[in-house]
């Protein structure tokens, strides 16, 4: 259950990750992308619910790639006496989507 449990926390924030950082990309006014950005933002943490407070989303770059930095804590369901090793679902990548021209 702690794996699949994991997995699904780590596909769900990957995609929710991704749509964010689309979301910029797509904005074809370069000097709107920093107000698309907090929108994306506040809209990636509005779907991650309460998991939003141990992920942390970070816009690195908005021109000419969208790059946003995603670190996840991850999740441990096994008791403290049986773990011992690392959390299921612990990322820390970046998303990078190439930022669209009109």
């Amino acid at each position: 259950v702690n794996l699949a449990v994991g997995l699904w926390l780590r596909s769900t924030v990957d995609a929710i990750a991704y749509d964010a950082a689309r979301s910029v990309a797509a904005e074809p006014d370069v000097g709107a992308r920093p107000a698309a950005a907090q929108r994306a933002l506040a809209t990636a943490r509005g779907m991650l619910g309460d998991r939003h407070r141990t992920v942390d989303l970070e816009f690195e770059s908005l021109e000419p790639t969208v790059r946003l930095r995603v670190r996840s804590e991850g999740l441990d369901l096994l008791p403290a006496m049986i773990d011992g090793g690392p959390t299921v679902a612990a990322m820390d990548r970046t998303v990078v989507v190439r930022a669209e021209r009109p």
